[in-house]
């Protein structure tokens, strides 16, 4: 998770650290800063201007001479450019500049006209790759302020390790949360809209299956002008690696960004019968996604349709026939829950993986839906001109918060350290969870973006995690270690095994204990092979009956790669089945192939046979484990 230091001063005031100490606070808490970095900075001498007039070059066919004003200082600049037009914004590079390319800005005169600075592109700027023209401005830029300002280049991007059971740390407020929870700060939250309750929902919105939809909002507005983002979300989308495309989408990836939950915009004139209903897919329905990919769907997908077709593939991707482009002018803001593991298994078996799958794989909450919604709102309204009409808030039943009993007593005796009740209930307050102390215990109420906490110990880890785990001091064992040796037989029986066959030459193996339907071995009358009910893949579905396959597969892997000695063991369990009655018992699997010792100079080599494997059994029973009689 990308994460700007300038972008966290907003919701929190972190002026006083530096971006070193941020990382070592986020550490502190269990996040790591897996790198930092900053964005390509430009010298300060590369600012933002205006171009007046553009005239032809008096002794240049390909070049114009451009005047361009800062704001308070007009410059002449001589320029070869193609697409720049009077009114642009433009950054100027003033002499004395040093790009980060190299190039180093003065004063010159260019074919017998003086011009003082250079109108710079994106790749002179080490900002892209792109070398066609100029780069234009927003029209709404600021005149002479500089380029580092206007683009935030003087920032530092954490990249931030979150833990897939932490899905409300993707996001910038996230980890700006979790810092003001560990240094006791305020959390400033965003500026959003609040809409009216239309009279009547312009928007339909149907979830035909509440299970995998749990709420759906469709906000509706009107007059929207498309057009390029302003500087500040541009640069900040380029920043966190993400590309600009229009002040539409640009702004439902800065609250992605921002607050964590995806959203999605349709163009309203695109979707059959203005209407929403979210379902499962029919068989073989396909989409022609926004990546021009088109996908087949089966009917355990679930999908965004209008009243004909599909128009998003529900927490993934959406579909390019109700995309929002130049010409919308009506639009529909999508912003809903759906069930992590529904949204998995369609990203997997369609093999698309999105900012927005990655978030909703993970977990999403009623709390993010509304916020970034609003937050959206806010943001669309001030930056398309757009009119705000309907919202239309759909779900079936609310989630219950959960609720949580924490006993002080056991959160000391499991972080072996007293910490006083008033210190946990502030350290519990600060992680915005509601607190209700009754005796001893503590009634503890789980805010909606705490996905992870759902038990006891849950909570008591979080105690350790804001108090500190280098505050828990370390602590020596004080209980006597058992004798296992001692206590259990069997333990000193192996022990005795393995003894004996490294002194004979032998190598241990240790394989899984379970295998691939095709190695299933002939059972003994009565008995049956054991079927695992949650295998790790279709590949091994069954428990061993028998150690020998693995061992047979080892030598094989061996001989493979021209290694013909061959001496191994292995001591495991083999699981059968007699009925109802499941068997577990301990095996040892011998397997010898190729010379028992190497050729050497005037002995000869000698081979292995039925007999010394025997001979080695006999030994080992009789000698080394005492059995009489065999």
């Amino acid at each position: 998770m990308k994460v700007s230091y300038n972008w966290l001063k907003e919701f929190i005031p972190i002026e006083p650290y530096t971006p070193a100490q941020v990382a070592e606070i986020l550490l502190s808490i269990g996040m790591e800063v897996e790198e930092m970095t900053s964005p390509a900075s430009v010298p300060d001498t590369v600012i933002s201007a205006r171009i007046k007039t553009i005239t032809k070059h008096p002794n240049a066919d390909k070049l114009t001479v451009c005047s361009v004003t800062d704001g308070t200082t007009d410059y002449q600049i001589v320029c070869g450019a193609k697409n720049i037009n009077p009114g642009d914004k433009v950054p100027l590079a003033l002499p004395g500049s040093k790009l980060p390319n190299g190039m180093e800005i003065k004063t010159a005169a260019i074919r017998g006209v003086e011009s003082g600075g250079m109108l710079c592109s994106s790749k002179e700027l080490a900002l892209d790759n792109d070398h066609s023209g100029i780069l234009i401005l927003p029209g709404d830029t600021v005149l002479g302020k500089t380029l580092n300002e206007l683009m935030e280049l003087d920032d530092v991007i954490f990249d931030v390790a979150v833990y897939p059971n932490r899905p409300d740390c993707l996001s910038i407020m996230g980890i700006a949360r979790e810092i003001a929870a560990k240094l006791g700060l305020n959390l400033k939250l965003p500026e959003i809209y609040n809409p009216r309750k239309p009279e009547s929902d312009l928007v339909g919105v149907e979830i035909a299956d509440s299970e995998l939809c749990g709420r759906y909002i469709a906000s509706y507005l009107t007059d929207i002008q498309v057009v390029e983002s302003p500087l500040k979300i541009k640069s900040r989308l380029i920043n966190h690696g993400l590309r600009p495309i229009n002040n539409v989408v640009d702004i439902t990836n800065y609250v992605l960004l921002e607050l964590g939950h995806p959203l999605h915009a349709f163009d309203m004139e695109k979707l059959e019968g203005r209407r929403i209903t979210v379902r499962k897919a029919a068989e073989n329905e396909e989409v022609l996604a926004l990546n021009n990919n088109k996908y087949k769907l089966s009917p355990d997908m679930l999908v965004i349709a209008d009243a004909k077709n599909p128009q998003a593939i529900a927490g993934v991707i959406g579909a390019q026939g109700s995309g929002v482009v130049s010409t919308t002018k009506n639009m529909v803001l999508e912003s809903a829950v759906f069930k992590p593991q529904s949204v998995r298994n369609t990203a997997k078996m369609l093999n698309i993986s999105t900012d927005a799958s990655y978030r909703f794989e993970r977990g999403s909450s009623w709390e993010a839906c509304e916020l970034s919604a609003k937050r959206a709102l806010f943001l669309l309204l001030q930056n398309t001109k757009g009119t705000f009409v309907s919202i239309n808030d759909t779900f079936k039943n609310e989630p219950v918060p959960r609720k949580i009993i924490l006993r002080t007593k056991r959160l000391n005796k499991v972080l072996g350290v007293q910490v006083d009740k008033t210190e946990i209930c502030g350290i519990l307050l600060k992680l915005h969870l509601q607190v209700e102390p009754h005796d001893d215990d503590l009634n503890v109420t789980i805010p909606a973006h705490r996905l992870d906490l759902t038990e006891e110990i849950d909570l008591i880890e979080e105690v350790a995690r804001m108090k500190g785990y280098d505050s828990i001091p370390a602590t020596a064992i004080s209980a006597r270690i058992p004798d296992y040796a001692m206590e259990e037989p069997l333990l000193g029986v192996e022990n005795k095994i393995r003894n004996y066959m490294s002194g004979q030459g032998f190598s241990e193996a240790v394989n899984y204990s379970f295998y691939k339907n095709h190695l299933q071995l002939a059972m003994p009358e009565g008995n049956e092979i054991i079927e695992i009910a949650n295998p790790l893949s279709k590949d091994v579905q069954f428990l061993r009956p028998s150690l020998l396959p693995a061992l047979l597969g080892n030598v094989e892997h061996n001989l493979n790669n021209q290694l013909k000695n061959i001496k191994l063991y292995e001591l495991g369990k083999v699981f059968r089945k007699n009925g109802l009655e499941i068997k577990e018992s301990n095996y040892l699997g011998i397997i010898v192939t190729g010379d028992i010792l190497p050729t050497v100079w005037k002995a000869k080599s000698v081979e292995s046979d039925y007999y010394f494997i025997s001979g080695i059994v006999q030994n080992l029973l009789s000698e080394e484990l005492n059995l009489p009689g065999l």
